[in-house]
């Protein structure tokens, strides 16, 4: 099953009782990832999934 942000919010809702707050969780969950790996680190989420950058040669 793939899950957009959307879904993960309302997934998230359900937990914390509040939309807003789901939101929040969820955006500060992604961007901490987001500079983890910008900054060349390798983020690993048991269950979920590992990420980290890769470089590609243009096309």
């Amino acid at each position: 099953m793939d899950m957009n942000k959307a879904q993960l919010i309302e997934a998230v809702t359900e937990k914390l009782g509040g939309r807003q707050q789901a939101a929040d969780a969820v955006d500060a969950v992604l961007d901490a990832m987001v500079r983890a790996v910008a900054a060349g680190d390798r983020v690993s989420v048991r269950g979920v999934g590992s990420f980290e950058r890769a470089d590609r040669p243009v096309r």
